[in-house]
């Protein structure tokens, strides 16, 4: 009956988190200790506290397939999740700053060659008063509010530039930040040269408590797999720099 009481709340508070409190209250996990079990309540109510509202991020992609590649297990604890939140910018402000690039780009014009530092471009895509927290320092903090999100010995990096937000997520606490399932995707049968890659996405669209996702514009490295082409030129390039170093 408590059971049953508890999964109600959480149905009624955050559906998205329904299915993992199915499998941690039903589900029969023989290898999971008891330090490890109570862990994942904490993270579940931590979670289920602040999550109220999520809104659902990139919504106009429905697409989670790729030809070269298989969804293959969940993942379980230990996995991590190397993932860049992008900051939300004025679009008006992102068209002055592709003028600008033009700009310095063509032989032709005044400004050719004056190139703009990166304290600069921070201030053109993302200003900020004397004392005001920047978004991306604000993301930074959210992310480190979070009980057991952050990999262990782990720190969230901004860019000089102020629109990039990186951190390396425990893959499980991740699921629920993202409000969605995450699994391991590995090359299909025959693409030999890949076979070694191993990479955590998630395979349906995925959403952000309502108080980051106004802050952000999407997720990187949740969602997209880098293409075949791409990825074999990256290990052709590494060999060479492991052949002269």
């Amino acid at each position: 009956m408590r059971r049953s009481a508890c999964i109600f709340l959480f149905a009624h508070r955050a559906p998205s988190l329904v299915s993992c409190a199915l499998e941690l209250f039903f589900v029969d996990t023989p290898r999971a200790t008891h330090k490890t079990v109570v862990q994942r309540v904490i993270l579940l109510l931590a979670f289920a506290a602040g999550a109220e509202a999520k809104v659902q991020m990139e919504s106009g992609i429905t697409d989670f397939s790729r030809k070269t590649w298989y969804q293959a297990e969940r993942v379980h604890a230990g996995d991590t999740l190397e993932v860049t939140f992008v900051v939300k910018s004025c679009p008006m402000k992102r068209a002055e700053l592709e003028e600008r690039f033009w700009k310095v780009s063509d032989p032709k014009h005044a400004d050719y060659k004056k190139y703009s530092t990166l304290e600069e471009l921070a201030d053109a895509l993302h200003p900020v008063t004397k004392g005001e927290v920047t978004k991306a320092e604000e993301i930074k903090s959210f992310l480190k509010a979070q009980e057991g999100l952050l990999a262990a010995g782990t720190e969230v990096s901004i860019t000089k530039t102020r629109d990039l937000v990186s951190a390396t997520l425990n893959a499980q606490a991740a699921e629920l930040l993202l409000g969605t399932d995450l699994f391991h995707f590995r090359p299909k049968a025959g693409v030999t040269d890949l076979k070694h890659l191993d990479f955590i996405r998630v395979a349906a669209p995925y959403s952000l408590p309502d108080e980051l996702a106004e802050k952000v514009a999407f997720v990187d490295k949740v969602r997209t797999r880098h293409a075949r082409k791409f990825l074999r030129m990256q290990g052709i390039f590494w060999a060479m720099c492991r052949k002269f170093t």
